[in-house]
């Protein structure tokens, strides 16, 4: 390897340094071990709050979905499901992936991550299959649906919705 930059510029400094200098030329250093990534157990505790916030946003949907009869609340509600399990299923993949290879898992468990998304796909299909039919079986024999707790519910699930967004964009791994 030459210590060359191959435009006939001389030589070329050590990535360590030329990081170091390009670092001092911006107006800071970056030291080892300094970092602005959040921890694991940080994205751990964001993901853990989102997923509690949003089983019982979830639960409450469903009560007031069958109270209310709005299939538009229970489907919201499916939604939540799969949201929720989808988070589940990364707090458990992200616990999985962090252990060593043993055993017959030679290549660790970091396949839980795949193997958690295509049962979140299936979950999805099957939700989507049951709304379908309530659908169909509501367009031929319409309920009344209470109007105003599906509007309440639904601002509610606004400032949810939120909430659950702000804290899983602060768990960025």
């Amino acid at each position: 390897m030459s210590d060359h930059d191959g435009h006939g510029h001389g030589p070329v400094a050590p990535l360590e340094t030329r990081h170091h200098q390009s670092a001092s030329h911006h107006g800071h250093a970056h030291g080892h071990g300094h970092g602005h990534g959040v921890s694991a157990d940080a994205d751990r505790r964001y993901l853990s709050a989102a997923l509690a916030l949003l089983i019982v946003f979830m639960a409450g949907e469903v009560v007031v979905g069958l109270a209310a009869q709005s299939l538009a609340l229970i489907s919201d509600a499916g939604h939540m499901l799969t949201d929720s399990a989808s988070i589940g299923f990364a707090l458990m993949a992200m616990r999985l992936a962090t252990r060593p290879p043993h055993g017959g898992f030679t290549y660790g468990l970091k396949r839980a991550e795949i193997l958690s998304a295509q049962l979140n796909g299936a979950t999805l299909l099957l939700l989507a299959g049951f709304f379908l039919y309530e659908a169909i079986r509501r367009l031929l024999n319409p309920p009344e649906v209470q109007g105003d707790l599906v509007l309440i519910t639904a601002l509610i699930g606004i400032a949810v919705n939120l909430a659950a967004t702000w804290l899983l964009s602060r768990a960025d791994r």
